[in-house]
């Protein structure tokens, strides 16, 4: 067995940090979709246009 140091403690994160994840995901992803729906909304297009257009 290896005598590094085990990583139990990173196993688990509290309810504040997973409420900080979820936070910062939301606020990146709106951030980074915040372009591309205003150039759709231009267009009367949505999400689901741009998807269908893309793939």
């Amino acid at each position: 067995m290896s005598d590094a140091p085990g990583g139990e403690s990173l196993l688990f994160l509290t309810d504040e940090q997973l409420r900080q994840g979820i936070e910062a995901m939301f606020f990146a992803y709106r951030g980074f979709t915040a372009d591309p729906d205003r150039i759709l909304a231009g267009m009367a297009y949505g999400r689901a246009h741009h998807r269908a257009i893309h793939f």
